[in-house]
């Protein structure tokens, strides 16, 4: 079976490209994650990138993918967090850059990888793994929309995702350059955590910046 509970790569990008909007859970405080996670659901957001690296990452990945959540794992860098994340029901991994130890373990185990890329040289190294999308990160380091722009027309059917220094204002910017989906923590996530804000105007605001069909 390809990826945890059968949930295929086309089914788990379709779903990231309609939400646009990936939030990444990333805090030292395992009761501000599972909080941030309540209050993005309630705004609409059905699925997260939870960063393997902080304190009871692999128990909200179990918890996330049991509610049916498609959850991912962030900030992957060795082989043994790859596995351990898989193990705990990610449905794909994230990496900040080049990792081949975590592509090799998602290609094994049928998992979606998504490798961390900010220039065309790089981009080019995560395709020859095999990413099936590309983390361009930190992208507000080096002109956020116009790099993914600059990207997108050197590699058309590459799904990127930029993050780092990206804010729900910068989405209607984003779509036209070509970005697949966003990545998104930081204050945004933070704000979740603390309850800061009525989640049902964001999901409001959120679905206002969708692309007319």
């Amino acid at each position: 079976m390809t990826v945890s509970d059968g949930l295929d790569a086309d089914t788990i990008f379709a779903q990231l490209a309609e939400d646009f909007v990936l939030p990444i859970i990333r805090t030292a405080d395992p009761g501000l994650a599972e909080a941030a996670v309540s209050w993005l659901a309630k705004a609409g957001m059905r699925t997260f990138e939870v960063a393997a690296t902080m304190p009871g990452a692999l128990d909200l990945i179990r918890r996330l993918a049991r509610a049916g959540h498609v959850v991912g794992a962030g900030t992957i860098m060795n082989r043994r967090l790859a596995e351990d994340c898989i193990d705990a029901g990610a449905h794909f991994l994230v990496s900040p850059g080049i990792v081949p130890d975590m592509a090799a373990v998602c290609r094994e185990r049928g998992v979606v990888v998504v490798l961390g890329a900010l220039t065309p040289t790089e981009v080019l190294a995560a395709l020859d793994l095999g990413a099936q999308a590309v983390k361009v990160f930190p992208v507000s380091s080096v002109g956020g929309f116009r790099h993914i722009s600059a990207l997108q027309s050197y590699f058309p059917s590459v799904r990127f995702m930029p993050t780092g220094g990206v804010s729900i204002d910068d989405i209607p910017a984003y779509r036209v350059a070509g970005a697949a989906f966003l990545g998104i923590g930081g204050s945004f996530v933070a704000a979740a955590a603390h309850g800061e804000g009525d989640p049902l105007a964001l999901r409001a605001h959120l679905k206002s910046m969708q692309p007319m069909i």
